[in-house]
């Protein structure tokens, strides 16, 4: 999950990320995001000086009906129950915008806080910690020549294009080609980093048990599964047992990537939860 700190410093950046997905269908969700952020900001700001406003007026009050205590001129007690009046009139006007900031506020934090899910790893994976046998696995692909060949057959084009076939792709006959190019190009980036990576992910180091933060968080959560994925009603009923305000939604005639597969009924998904 992004920052959305470094959403807002960074937007080309991000974009160019979602373009090398080839998920186009979210980039007005960038812009989206960073103008739900402003609007908090400039409520959470302006929530500020007015609540230092109504301080100060409140506490101006405190000599004025010293004053008027004390005063025995008319004309003067007259203007000086104004100036209180005012004042006050001034104080209810600056809580009542002050309650309209904080609704602002609390409706762009709601919408930035939601979190959608695509076809996410089921929480019964995330659980499982390396085994003996992970770790001399692990232990192999560090080896320089040996790892090395293990893991270039592992990425070869062929053995991704049989992971597009059997696991990614709804169609096994339109397996995506750009995403796998995109796959390729990735796994052969960064030198010995990627097979780092790969080694620990396949290994489960890179694994974490969720079931205590899915069980405690009060995010509204909305999962997005492919009909054909694998195990994908398993995975969200598990997610339902832990927490059972967490939303669904299946896109048919998807699997792995309903958002490159069906962009357009994956955007109004979107649109629908955000």
């Amino acid at each position: 999950m992004l920052d959305i700190k470094f959403v807002r410093e960074n937007p080309e950046a991000v974009k160019e990320n979602i373009r090398k997905k080839f998920q186009n269908a979210k980039l007005p969700l960038v812009d989206e995001a960073i103008a739900l952020d402003a609007e908090r900001r400039e409520a959470i700001s302006e929530g500020e000086a007015l609540k230092a406003e109504r301080n100060k007026l409140s506490k101006a009050n405190g000599p004025l009906y010293g004053k008027l205590k004390k005063c025995t001129d008319e004309a003067e007690k007259a203007a000086l129950q104004a100036q209180i009046d005012a004042n006050n009139a001034a104080v209810k006007a600056d809580a009542d915008r002050m309650a309209q900031m904080e609704e602002k506020k609390e409706h762009a934090e709601a919408a930035l806080n939601k979190i959608m899910m695509v076809n996410p790893v089921s929480p019964g994976v995330l659980k499982q910690m390396p085994t003996k046998k992970d770790k001399i696995f692990r232990k192999c692909l560090e080896v320089p020549v040996f790892g090395t060949l293990v893991y270039h057959m592992v990425v070869s084009r062929a053995a991704i294009n049989n992971e597009f076939i059997e696991n990614f792709a709804f169609d096994p006959f339109h397996p995506l080609r750009d995403l796998q190019d995109a796959y390729y190009e990735a796994a052969h980036k960064g030198g010995c980093y990627a097979k780092n990576v790969y080694a620990n992910k396949i290994s489960k180091y890179m694994n974490i048990d969720i079931t205590r933060a899915l069980k405690e968080i009060d995010n509204s959560l909305y999962i997005v599964e492919g009909e054909a994925e694998n195990n994908g009603e398993a995975t969200v009923e598990a997610y339902q047992n832990i927490n059972p305000s967490v939303e669904t939604v299946t896109l048919n005639e998807t699997k792995h990537f309903p958002q490159v597969e069906d962009p357009e009924h994956f955007l109004e998904q979107v649109g629908i939860f955000f």
